[in-house]
């Protein structure tokens, strides 16, 4: 688990063989236009899901493509200000578990299983 200002990451390998790595991060967002998608986002919390390859000390992340290649983002939670504690409430349900059970899924190719996975435990969330 990586603790950082405004988000906490946890971190699973799914293939040792080339360093694939799945990122699960809660971050808090403040929202506005996304320059990426021009599509205006609200402020609060999120959850990312984002495959990358580690090795010797490079990382490397893909850009575009579909979600089995560049992961997703979904919106788990309107928040007006940035609160560490509704940051580890939301942390505490996307955590190292599932971010293990998430890789596991992403190794076997079960992309839409995963996502809807983290789909379902964003309705958990008050």
């Amino acid at each position: 688990m990586e603790i950082k200002k405004n988000s906490i990451n946890f971190y699973s390998v799914v293939n040792e063989n080339d360093g694939k790595v799945i990122e699960l991060s809660v971050s808090y967002n403040k929202g506005g236009l996304n320059y990426w998608t021009y599509k205006e986002e609200p402020r609060g919390i999120y959850i990312h899901i984002t495959p990358m390859y580690k090795s010797n000390g490079t990382v490397r992340i893909t850009c575009g493509g579909d979600a089995s290649e560049s992961g997703f983002k979904a919106f788990v939670k309107p928040l007006g200000r940035l609160s560490a504690k509704a940051l580890n409430d939301v942390a505490n349900i996307f955590n190292q578990a599932l971010c293990d059970e998430v890789a596991r899924l992403w190794k076997n190719e079960e992309f839409k299983t995963a996502r809807d996975m983290i789909l379902e435990k964003r309705n958990a969330v008050d």
